[in-house]
Formats: C-alpha cells, sequence, structure tokens
C-alpha cells in the first residue's frame, strides 16, 4: 500500500536552477553552432572569391601571353618577307642587318638568327664563342624541338634550354620559312631568357606571392 501510493505521488518540478543550467547549455549550443556556421560559410565565401580571383587572373595571364607571343610571331612573319629579297641560304651574312634591327626593336629578346632545315646555324646576331656557328640537330636535347619546328606552319616555342650559343636559359621561339612547294627553306630563330619571361605579364599587377607558369600542349612546362 505504501508503495502504491509513493508511485502515485506527482513528481517534483525542475528548481530554477536546474532550469537555468538547460537554458545555459542550451544558448551556448546554439551560439556554438552559429560560431561553426559562420565560420563554414565565410570560408565557402573566401574559397570562392579565391578560385573566382584565380581564374580571372589564369585567363588574363594565358591572354596576354597569346598577345605577346602572337604579336611577336607576326613580327618574325615580316621579316621573313623582308628577307626573301637576300636569299640568306646563298648570302647569309646580308640578311645580319634585318636580323639585327629585329633584335634591337624586341628588348626582351637575345640574338636572332637564321638555321638551315639541316639544322645548321647561318646568321646570328650573337658572337660564336668558339669561332664557328653550331649545328641544332648535334644537341640531343635540341633536336625534338627542332625537328617538331620543322614540321609546323609559322610560330612554334621551344622548351626552355641551355642556349646554344649565349649559354644561359632560354625559350627558343622559330618561325618556319617554307618555299613555294610546301618544303622548309629554314628557320628563323629568337630567344626569350628565363629571366625575361615576366615581360608575358609585367603589367597585369600581380602580387609579389604569385606563382606563374607557361603550358605548352604536349604538358611541358
Amino acid at each position: 500500500m505504501i508503495e502504491s501510493r509513493a508511485s502515485n505521488a506527482p513528481k517534483r518540478a525542475p528548481s530554477v536552477i536546474q532550469l537555468g543550467r538547460r537554458l545555459a547549455i542550451f544558448i551556448c549550443l546554439t551560439l556554438f553552432l552559429a560560431i561553426v556556421m559562420w565560420l563554414w560559410l565565410t570560408w565557402q565565401y573566401v574559397r570562392d572569391e579565391q578560385l573566382a580571383r584565380m581564374t580571372t587572373t589564369v585567363r588574363l595571364v594565358a591572354a596576354h601571353a597569346d598577345h605577346y607571343l602572337g604579336s611577336l610571331g607576326n613580327k618574325m612573319e615580316i621579316l621573313a618577307r623582308d628577307l626573301v629579297p637576300l636569299d640568306p641560304l646563298s648570302r647569309p651574312q646580308e640578311a645580319l642587318a634585318l636580323l639585327k634591327a629585329f633584335r634591337d626593336a624586341q628588348p626582351d629578346v637575345v640574338g636572332a638568327g637564321i638555321i638551315r632545315a639541316d639544322g645548321q646555324v647561318l646568321a646570328t646576331t650573337l658572337p660564336s664563342p668558339r669561332g664557328r656557328l653550331p649545328n641544332m640537330l648535334s644537341n640531343p636535347e635540341m633536336r625534338a624541338d627542332f625537328e617538331s619546328a620543322l614540321r609546323a606552319n609559322g610560330l612554334s616555342l621551344g622548351r626552355p634550354q641551355p642556349g646554344a650559343i649565349v649559354g644561359n636559359w632560354v625559350i627558343y621561339v622559330r618561325h618556319t620559312v617554307r618555299d613555294r612547294r610546301g618544303q622548309v627553306r629554314y628557320l628563323i630563330q629568337i630567344g626569350i631568357p628565363l629571366e625575361k619571361q615576366q615581360a608575358l605579364w609585367h603589367s597585369l599587377g600581380l602580387s609579389p606571392e604569385a606563382v606563374l607558369g607557361l603550358l605548352r600542349d604536349d604538358g611541358y612546362l
């Protein structure tokens, strides 16, 4: 009988202190979740902003590089037309004046030369340290790029390599000149020093911490 009365007795209501504790726990959990949500949304916003800025920067760099190399290619094509009356294959030394004028007009270029299809350099604005001009095909590191340029029409961009004459690392840019039958007559070659490659994007206002590169369509950096 006593047990029945005890079981039927009303339960005690939570005290004010207990209610206060529960309310405090609820408020803390709510604040914690709100802070976590705010941090996550902030991270999402910053990430999206950085991705958008990076995408814009990459597009600007690509457009600037394309414009720079396209302009350089057009100038090399004009040089090729100017060289036609001089017949560089027969009288390569007579072409030196035009090659030097082209080099002087391009502050980011080191050296300009004419190369036969067999790889022999015929004329160059750079002094040869050994007194004789090299053959590009005799250098295994340059053979692949040179043979690729022989198959190209117009402008071709080489890999960064130590210069055959200048010695420093350069990016070779070549313009393939063909006759009316499509046979290669010679190549016009210039070098862009790696330390001057920032000319491709110096006007973009990038931060000093930015790291950029050019990737060829074959995946070579």
